[in-house]
């Protein structure tokens, strides 16, 4: 998970931003601190942090096949504030790209 966090951080998105998460993935626990356009990745707490238990749609949410408000309404994401949920997700993503070769159809 922690590869995944640096691979579909947005750089960009996160400029001039301030935010550290926790995210909670069954007994397995990553912290996530993002300061003015940087990433920092670990496991474990991190005090102060905004916490977030993305359950299993969180990949999809990812490559934004669904959306924070889908994930919430589905009951496989806790978190305590929709905008905690918005906020993460504004700062990671992965876009749906076809593979070299593949139909388009």
């Amino acid at each position: 998970m922690m590869t995944g966090l640096r691979a579909t951080f947005l750089a960009d998105a996160a400029v001039g931003r301030s935010e550290t998460f926790e995210l909670h993935f069954g007994d397995v626990v990553i912290f996530a601190i993002i300061e003015n356009g940087r990433l920092e990745v670990g496991r474990g707490t991190l005090a102060g942090a905004q916490v977030v238990h993305p359950g299993p749609t969180f990949k999809r949410m990812l490559t934004r096949e669904v959306s924070v408000e889908e994930a919430i309404d589905s009951g496989t994401v806790r978190v305590s504030e929709p905008a905690v949920l918005h906020s993460l997700m504004s700062l990671f993503g992965l876009s749906q790209q076809l593979v070299p070769g593949a139909s388009a159809s």
